[in-house]
């Protein structure tokens, strides 16, 4: 079979992902450091990380910012766990954070599926594919959909959390299309990871939404 992009030595692009909370589009679909000091002193649980802790199945928080005026923000907040900070210059930004899963790690990155809860509705949401996700739920808890919600396209996973406080609210669902590019030196948070009974969903998940895309060119762009 040919590879995929949980394969541990697959170079694989980003992808435009959605936002933690509304599913809105987000320009940014490979994540580096941020300019400015102002996240690191939020939560000095978030810090740089070796780049051996990026294992496939890891399951990590990053610190996401936005301005205060954005409208898009008002109307759906985009991250979780939102609250306001005010950079040197006096300028307000609400910042939360995201969560990623490790697919395949690799020289100064790795590639990431995110956690998504579409605003607490799921894949009830207008626009989400749900045969492109699947419920993720912690171990002893149940997987639950939402009431109304469209049958998902992959078996629930189970992860366990190691970090206390830490939690999943049951619309968690992973968006296993949406491939992410993580930068190794940005500050993240490990909270958990994908149990051995579950990985092997993850991956091929993964892998079959990768041989969903179009990988071929029209021959029209042929010269």
């Amino acid at each position: 079979a040919a590879a995929g992009p949980s394969d541990l030595n697959y170079s694989v692009s980003s992808y435009t992902y959605e936002q933690e909370d509304d599913g809105a589009s987000t320009p940014r679909n490979h994540i580096a450091a941020e300019t400015g000091d102002e996240l690191e002193t939020i939560d000095p649980r978030y810090r740089v990380e070796h780049s051996g802790r990026f294992e496939p199945g890891a399951i990590f928080k990053v610190l996401w910012s936005e301005p205060k005026g954005s409208t898009d923000g008002l109307k759906h907040p985009s991250v979780s766990g939102k609250q306001e900070i005010q950079n040197k210059y006096g300028a307000k930004f609400h910042v939360g954070f995201r969560r990623f899963i490790v697919i395949a790690n690799d020289l100064g990155h790795c590639t990431c599926v995110p956690i998504l809860t579409y605003g607490g509705r799921g894949c009830k949401k207008s626009g989400v594919k749900p045969n492109k996700h699947g419920i993720v739920y912690e171990a002893g808890q149940r997987p639950r959909q939402v009431e109304g919600e469209p049958r998902l396209g992959f078996q629930a996973v189970q992860v366990h959390l190691t970090e206390d406080g830490e939690k999943l609210s049951r619309e968690s669902r992973v968006n296993y299309s949406k491939l992410v590019t993580i930068e190794h030196n940005v500050s993240v948070f490990f909270i958990g990871y994908v149990t051995q009974n579950s990985w092997q969903i993850v991956e091929e998940a993964v892998n079959q939404c990768w041989d969903q895309k179009v990988h071929h060119r029209h021959p029209k762009h042929e010269r």
